[in-house]
């Protein structure tokens, strides 16, 4: 199993290669939950989340001069994530923990 995730975590980063207009990407692996990334005026933004969406971190990458892809593969390895994420959908997954911080916000009474 883990050997396929490998493989299909290999052909998702290569497609990105090859689609060099891709302003932002998501991951997701199994094991540590999901990694999203986009571009910013001054590089890129990204945030971790959990496999229950819940953010974990997030910063900004100021290095305007690498791709999207190089941008990803940098901060999956410095976290640990060099093998098994796979490319899932963005905007959907972007929702989704935006959606789960809102709703621990209203469960403390901060918002309604």
């Amino acid at each position: 199993m883990e050997e396929k995730i490998q493989h299909l975590a290999e052909q998702d980063l290569h497609r990105a290669i090859e689609n060099p207009t891709e302003t932002e990407m998501a991951f997701y692996n199994h094991k540590q939950g999901f990694f999203l990334i986009q571009e910013c005026d001054d590089g890129y933004d990204y945030t971790f989340a959990n496999k229950r969406y819940e953010l974990l971190d997030g910063g900004q990458l100021d290095v305007q001069e690498i791709t999207i892809y190089e941008a990803a593969e940098e901060l999956l390895k410095e976290a640990g994530w060099e093998n098994g994420a796979v490319q899932c959908d963005y905007e959907e997954t972007e929702e989704k923990i935006q959606n789960t911080e809102k709703e621990k916000f209203r469960k403390r009474g901060i918002l309604q």
